[in-house]
């Protein structure tokens, strides 16, 4: 009974202390429960969960229906794998308080707001998706193929693929080289899946996907795309690592 209450993390339906438990744990958010997972983490969500994700739906502009389909696990996941340092760069990025020319001349800290690659245009929390130099657009695109490439080793199909080059290159004003077109063509309910998972990513926003905000619809779709591959890794296993490479990718690019 404890492994499985562990395992679940909610114990339902009736959440009574186990014979052997010394104390338990109550909840009241999202509903009356025991909480029999890892204490920490539960009594952050139990905080701190539901005003962050107010706080996501204001400063994206989602409503509750997208942002209560996005996949935030590995966002999560990639936050608490870096340093207290590195996490707080990364938490600025995924906000839009990066310590941009344009954000530290606001600040009076910086004599030009304008980027010093291409001299054309004001550094904001945006610009380093879209600098028009001709070694950052190189660097973007060896970063996005990279990003591609290691999706491969991830069993991710072809047509998944396919969306994410024309998309990635579309955000980050690239050059679409149309590398990963798919040479057969999916019946309809395959498609259906995918394009279900592209209306809602474009709802959420493919600059939000290079940051993490992953809908979940993209699980559906590889696992109905991989339904019959043996050694495909489990669909959230797959959107986790998805997360990283995204993740990856935008810090990559920042570091650039």
């Amino acid at each position: 009974m404890a492994e499985l209450a562990h395992n679940i993390v909610l114990s339902t339906p009736d959440p009574d202390p186990l014979p052997a438990e010394v104390w338990s744990v109550y909840s009241q958010y999202p509903y009356y429960h025991k909480i029999s997972g890892p204490l920490a983490e539960n009594i952050h969500d139990t905080i701190a969960l539901q005003d962050f994700m107010e706080y996501l739906k204001k400063k994206h502009s989602l409503d509750s229906h997208h942002s209560n389909n996005i996949s935030l696990e590995g966002l999560q996941l990639f936050l608490r794998h870096l340093s207290p340092s590195h996490q707080a760069t990364m938490v600025k990025l995924l906000h839009g308080w990066a310590p941009t020319n344009a954000f530290l001349h606001k600040q009076g800290r910086n004599v030009s707001p304008l980027c010093s690659r291409c001299c054309t245009a004001q550094e904001d929390s945006s610009h380093f998706f879209s600098c028009s130099a001709q070694d950052a657009i190189d660097a973007r695109l060896k970063l996005v193929y990279s990003f591609l490439d290691s999706m491969i080793t991830q069993h991710t199909p072809i047509h998944i693929l396919a969306v994410f080059e024309y998309k990635l290159c579309g955000v980050l004003c690239l050059p679409y080289n149309r590398r990963y077109l798919p040479a057969t063509k999916l019946d309809y309910s395959k498609k259906y899946v995918i394009f279900s998972a592209v209306h809602h990513q474009n709802r959420i926003g493919w600059n939000l996907f290079i940051k993490g905000y992953i809908s979940m619809k993209w699980q559906q779709a590889y696992s109905a795309l991989t339904s019959n591959t043996p050694d495909a890794p489990l669909p959230h296993i797959w959107a986790n690592r998805t997360s990283f490479g995204t993740l990856t990718l935008l810090k990559d690019i920042w570091r650039d």
